[in-house]
């Protein structure tokens, strides 16, 4: 049986964790200049941390490492079973720039998720690969086939969202650069260009290579 010691953290968790400080602390900063009168400088103090802690949170916060076991029929996390026959279909989820995860589902229920950080992804990765293999095996001899789910990036949808997010960065460079229509913000360009090429690359790149 192999092991695997995965830096173990749920997406939505650490996105909810990070709003959850955001929000209130800049709620606090807005109470403070519009009905305290304390300033632009005071007021910015709460705001501040808020944005400190979210940034934490969303990029550098990690819940534990999760122990997970395969073998050639069982797969094991946090000491809970599950029977290679019972899986019903398995995904692994990449479309985000900060997490990915592994997503199993079985005929009863039981579904099991295990997430992690991009930058932690080589544990998680090596399970999924082994767990293809050891999902291929149990497919041969089976009448029962286990499928994996494809993201819409990796089916013939993919290939037009690609081609609207090129029309769509060609508009907006055509928009900022070459005409004096208002209004105009660089950090806007560079968010819509930065997503832009993320999911062009995911689509035609990093689809290519699995």
């Amino acid at each position: 049986m192999k092991s695997y010691q995965v830096k173990s953290i749920l997406p939505n968790k650490a996105l909810l964790l990070s709003f959850g400080c955001l929000l209130p602390f800049a709620a606090l900063g807005i109470y403070l200049d519009l009905e305290m009168w304390t300033g632009k400088i005071i007021a910015s103090i709460p705001f501040l941390i808020g944005a400190g802690l979210a940034f934490y949170f969303l990029m550098f916060y990690v819940e534990g490492e999760k122990l997970i076991q395969l073998s050639d029929d069982t797969i094991i996390a946090d000491g809970t079973p599950i029977k290679i026959e019972n899986i019903s279909g398995f995904k692994l989820k990449d479309d985000s720039p900060e997490f990915i995860y592994l997503k199993i589902f079985t005929d009863a229920g039981q579904n099991l998720s295990i997430g992690t950080r991009t930058s932690d992804k080589g544990e998680l990765l090596k399970l999924y690969e082994e767990l293809k293999k050891t999902i291929q095996k149990h497919n041969k001899v089976s009448h029962r086939q286990i499928k994996e789910s494809k993201l819409i990036y990796d089916t013939h949808w993919g290939k037009l969202i690609g081609i609207a997010v090129i029309a769509l960065m060609v508009f907006v460079l055509y928009n900022q650069f070459f005409t004096d229509n208002p209004p105009k913000s660089l950090g806007g360009f560079f968010t819509a260009l930065s997503c832009g090429t993320f999911l062009l690359y995911r689509i035609f790149v990093k689809n290519n290579n699995r």
